[in-house]
């Protein structure tokens, strides 16, 4: 299932905002998180590793290398979306 939501909104000037958060996608880690105040201190930062979900399409992909070999197409096809949840 794909779901998109759009709303047209305003964009506030940058004096309203006491802080800010940034968000970085990357390759090593899937997501940085920062946060920060006006003057450019830094309050949490938070960085989420790739590695839970690199391990995941890993096994999936063994699996449906393992079906394939004994041509159990129809088991293939169920894996489909378990990997994504």
């Amino acid at each position: 299932m794909n779901v998109v939501f759009e709303e047209e909104r305003e964009i506030p000037s940058e004096e309203d905002f006491e802080r800010f958060v940034g968000v970085n996608l990357g390759i090593e880690n899937i997501a940085t998180v920062v946060a920060q105040d006006k003057s450019g201190e830094i309050l949490d930062s938070e960085f989420f590793s790739g590695g839970e979900l690199q391990e995941k399409r890993r096994r999936f992909r063994e699996l449906r290398k393992s079906l394939g070999e004994r041509k159990l197409w129809s088991e293939v096809k169920k894996t489909k979306n378990d990997e994504s949840n």
